[in-house]
């Protein structure tokens, strides 16, 4: 196998505490969906995009990001692997299943594209929507429940009212009503901060109860 330097991103949020640090990794999600509209125009479906398999490396003097761990991977079409991943298993990591695949429904390409609006999630937070005590409760969650609005999972950042919206399409419940595809996941995220670079405009989020919460800062603005 290629050996490759750098780590995954989930090493790189831990270390990445402060919003704008995180924000600043917005451009590694161009590589990801070209990296996974690349699988799927070859039948690949990933079905486990999270974090830890999403691995930033340095190249040529700039950082990119690889997609790793294709080890349950499925070929669409392909039925060699029904005996192991029938309908109605569970194949994944539970915080970062699409609905269909909490209910162990058929993989689509757009489910990949759900795994990878929950990392886009996950940065801008601090962590996934959906999490429980317990696999079941987290994948019941994915399944039923609509994903708190980010500006209320983290109160202290205001957020770019056109990157929430996109959020919002990219979770929705039914594969057909997120992007059709990978480059349409991208080329609308760049629309939304696009958009929000135009004319800057932010959800309402609750005031600060005290000083000890910290300052509320613009999450797009350079100077922080």
């Amino acid at each position: 196998m290629r050996r490759i330097q750098g780590q995954d991103l989930a090493a790189v949020l831990a270390r990445c505490r402060q919003l704008p640090k995180r924000l600043a990794l917005l451009g590694h999600f161009r590589d990801l969906c070209h990296a996974i509209a690349f699988a799927h125009s070859r039948g690949v479906l990933h079905r486990d995009i999270k974090p830890d398999n999403l691995f930033v490396t340095p190249a040529r003097g700039k950082e990119h990001v690889k997609v790793l761990d294709f080890g349950i991977a499925k070929i669409v079409g392909d039925t060699s692997m029904d005996s192991f991943t029938k309908t109605g298993s569970i194949i994944g990591t539970p915080q970062y299943l699409s609905p269909e695949q909490a209910m162990g429904n058929p993989v689509v390409p757009a489910s990949d594209l759900y795994s990878l609006a929950i990392v886009l999630y996950e940065m801008l937070t601090g962590s996934p929507p959906f999490q429980s005590d317990t696999t079941m409760k987290t994948l019941w969650m994915h399944a039923k429940e609509k994903p708190v609005p980010i500006f209320v999972k983290n109160p202290n950042i205001e957020v770019p009212k056109s990157v929430d919206l996109f959020l919002q399409k990219a979770l929705m419940k039914e594969p057909e009503k997120r992007f059709e595809s990978a480059i349409a996941f991208r080329r609308s995220l760049e629309a939304a901060l696009a958009a929000h670079d135009a004319a800057p405009e932010t959800v309402a989020v609750t005031a600060l109860a005290n000083t000890e919460q910290g300052v509320r800062v613009s999450a797009f603005d350079e100077e922080t």
